[in-house]
């Protein structure tokens, strides 16, 4: 949504021969990191992005994409302490034993 010349709300884009220097340097500013998010992603998350206009609309995507959902974040954490407060060492262990068994099991 854009503001019109009346200043009203309005879904018609304002031809590029009207904008005005802001509105130009935003434009490039979000060509650029557009630009640099396709370029610095995978195929598989390139196809997730390559419909988008917007840099914050790809960005918002592949966070999501990444990271997860609130929820996931949530369960992931969840997990990752129930793992943790389960840590046992055995008798017949030494202390750097159970570290490098559990950190190859969290990779």
């Amino acid at each position: 949504m854009t503001l019109d010349a009346d200043g009203n709300m309005t879904d018609v884009l304002k031809p590029e021969e009207q904008w005005t220097t802001a509105e130009d340097e935003l434009a490039l500013g979000n060509s650029k990191a557009l630009n640099a998010l396709f370029n610095g992603v995978d195929k598989n998350m390139f196809r997730l992005i390559k419909q988008c206009t917007v840099v914050k609309d790809a960005w918002e995507i592949l966070k999501i994409a990444h990271e997860g959902t609130t929820k996931v974040k949530s369960a992931k954490i969840q997990l990752l302490t129930t793992k943790f407060e389960n840590l046992k060492m055995l008798e017949d262990e030494s202390c750097n034993t159970p570290y490098s068994q559990q950190c190859k099991s969290y990779m």
